[in-house]
């Protein structure tokens, strides 16, 4: 077991400092990505044998440019080569350090990336100082995605409802309905605002106003405006009809009329606050064919009976509401279609579920808080032809229509979850740039088409239950801050994120099929907690050709294919379990092969029934704990032999269950 330093190697100090004055401290810095300049420099330590360049070994340290630009230096491309030479009867070499920075927009890298320096520990403190450092790569970030463009915004358009006296514009007196754009944004429409009014001359009433009988139904007739509330909760009337009702200033309320079969309301134009049916059980047709704005929520529900809705000229609802708010709320398990034609901005969310429902139609809808589609399982057909923005959640969660286009979405701020789509075979977006929630695809059977071709951000992705999707693809994919996840895809082989570089989680787990992982070739850092178990198919983890630092918990187990555990760039892990105790191991696994590894907290190797090959020849630091154990083939003195390498003993070490007559080189 090795022993901290000795302080023979201070002169080393001098050494190095001496060479690199020669020739520099640090080599030039890395053209900007994509620039056309000269090749990035670059730097490669190797152990050195005794011979002519050190008698007693030591350090290797080549410097050059890597012209073929696939990141490491090769043979041809060393211009220079410095030796850092062990001193007789002396102690162990230092280790080779690296760190990484974050490297602000500039020359080095345009839009920003990582500093990666290297060197060798020459002081023994663990630590890499700035007069250490021999090397300094950039591993830059690509252009940030294109910002979509935003919908234009508009002040919205308001309408207020005054008495008009009896005069030049009304003999008899009648109402006078002002409409404009709230330039000062206040919601309330000021004097100045307005820009244009129309006079509805004859009966009006003004507050609130409710019926409940025949006889308060009778006082409405002749009536055009109500500047108030009118609730409706006729106890007799199988049928309301208001012929001449064109404008209420406040909420229209239809609650508890248990017998009212029909409401019709032809010249209705304008609510000013909620338009609302709860508990109308024997209600079968809603006709508002004028109603063009509800500044308020549309809410139907406890309308068991509801067979027919026209609302063909409405263009505006829950203008002023929040996302997280329904401005459009239907429950309706008899409505066989729900088509707005005309509406073009839902201020608050749609929420919608109907076990009968067999086509939404919203295609002039650009805006819209939040998009809700519960539970409606003979939905055949979603038409959202020109929605652009949602600014909150958009789900689709149980529905039946053979493909999920939405052609011209850009942002989704909140969740984007489409759950259950069992008949599904294609889901396209293709001009979706980002999703400001979890985008989770999962449990539609008959996807085998997935298009997101420009998605840049989501800060979490998860795929998961997908029957019969073989591959994918997420070309532009850059930034999944928190998670990753693609679990239990039957058919699933390959899969394709060739833009990511980090994530906090990834998550690969029961995909039987999964045959590589070459789509994440770009990851290079993971830093919470990454999983590869139950994926049957899986050999080996050369895919992941790019990682190098897992800042948290590595596991590795239960898949059977796997023969080799290859992580080339791999320096640095907090826990390491390959194969867990007393659940599931990798019974096929014959190599672990992480040649730069250099610390990891906590390792476990267990329970791998043909390992016979440990060769991590960098690794001198495990703090934690050391286990080793139940792999039958693997010789015990190789489990020694890593626990002799380090260069302190863990604060756990239990090496036993291994093959005790195998045999070491």
């Amino acid at each position: 077991m090795h022993q901290d330093r000795p302080s023979v190697f201070a002169p080393l100090l001098l050494t190095l400092a001496l060479a690199s004055a020669a020739c520099g401290s640090e080599p030039p810095a890395a053209p900007p990505a994509g620039d056309g300049g000269s090749p990035a420099p670059a730097v490669r330590i190797d152990d050195e044998p005794p011979g002519a360049s050190c008698p007693e070994g030591g350090r290797a340290i080549h410097k050059g440019e890597d012209d073929d630009g696939d990141g490491v230096l090769d043979p041809g491309e060393i211009d220079a080569t410095e030796y850092v030479c062990a001193e007789r009867g002396g102690g162990d070499l230092p280790e080779l350090l690296t760190t990484r920075a974050e490297e602000p927009p500039g020359e080095h890298c345009p839009h920003g990336g990582t500093a990666v320096r290297s060197g060798l520990d020459l002081d023994g403190d663990g630590a890499l100082d700035a007069q250490e450092v021999s090397g300094t790569t950039y591993v830059c970030a690509g252009a940030p995605p294109e910002e979509p463009e935003e919908p234009e915004q508009t002040p919205e358009r308001l309408v207020r409802i005054d008495e008009e006296p009896a005069g030049p514009n009304c003999v008899a007196g009648g109402a006078a309905v002002h409409a404009g754009l709230d330039d000062d944004g206040d919601g309330a429409l000021g004097d100045d605002e307005i820009d244009h009014t129309d006079h509805v001359c004859g009966a009006s009433l003004v507050g609130d106003h409710a019926v409940t009988d025949l006889d308060d139904l009778q006082a409405l007739e002749g009536i055009r405006v109500i500047t108030g509330t009118l609730t409706l909760a006729p106890e007799l009337a199988t049928v309301v009809s208001l012929p001449d009702l064109a404008y209420v200033g406040g909420s229209l309320d239809v609650e508890h009329a248990y017998v009212l079969e029909r409401l019709e309301l032809p010249a209705l134009a304008h609510v000013g606050g909620d338009l609302s049916m709860l508990f109308v059980p024997a209600l079968r047709s809603l006709s508002l064919p004028s109603l063009a704005r509800v500044g308020g929520a549309l809410g139907l529900s406890q309308v068991r009976q509801l067979a027919a809705v026209e609302l063909p000229a409405l263009t505006e609802v829950g203008a002023r509401l929040e996302p997280r708010l329904d401005a459009v709320a239907i429950q309706a398990d008899a409505l066989a279609e729900l088509a707005m034609p005309s509406l073009r901005r839902s201020g608050g969310g749609i929420h919608l579920r109907g076990a009968a429902l067999e086509r939404v139609a919203f295609p002039a809808l650009m805006e819209v808080g939040r998009f809700e589609l519960w539970d409606s399982l003979a939905v055949q057909a979603l038409e959202l032809p020109v929605l652009q923005e949602v600014r909150g959640d958009l789900i689709v969660w149980g529905i039946a229509a053979a493909e999920i286009a939405l052609p011209r979405l850009l942002t989704v701020a909140g969740d984007l979850d489409v759950v259950d789509a069992q008949a599904a075979a294609r889901l396209s977006l293709p001009e979706l740039r980002g999703v400001g929630g979890t985008l989770v695809l999962a449990r539609c059977a008959q996807l085998t088409d997935l298009e997101l071709p420009r998605l840049a951000s989501a800060p979490r992705f998860i795929l998961r239950d997908q029957a019969r999707l073989t591959s994918f693809s997420l070309p532009a994919l850059a930034t999944v801050k928190e998670q990753v996840g693609i679990w239990y895809n039957p058919s699933l082989t390959d899969f394709s994120l060739p833009a990511l570089r980090q994530t906090e989680w990834l998550s690969l787990s029961g995909n039987p099929r999964l045959a590589g992982l070459g789509g994440l070739a770009q990851l290079e850092s993971v830093s919470l907690l990454m999983t590869v178990e139950d994926n049957l198919a899986l050999a080996d983890l050369s895919g992941l050709a790019a990682l190098s630092v897992l800042g948290g918990y590595l596991e590795i187990s239960g898949n059977h294919a796997m023969t080799r555990v290859g992580l080339a760039r791999l320096e640095r892990a907090e826990v390491i379990d390959i194969g867990r105790v007393g659940i599931s191991g990798n019974d096929r696994l014959e190599v672990v092969d992480m040649p730069a590894l250099r610390r990891v907290d906590g390792l476990g190797i267990s329970w791998n029934d043909r390992l016979t090959d440990l060769s991590l020849p960098s690794l001198a630091r495990i703090p934690g704990g050391l286990n080793i154990s139940m792999n039958p083939a693997l010789p015990q003195c190789e489990a020694e032999a890593l626990a002799a390498q380090l260069v302190a003993q863990p604060e756990h070490v239990y090496l036993g269950g291994n093959d005790d007559g195998g045999t070491c080189e």
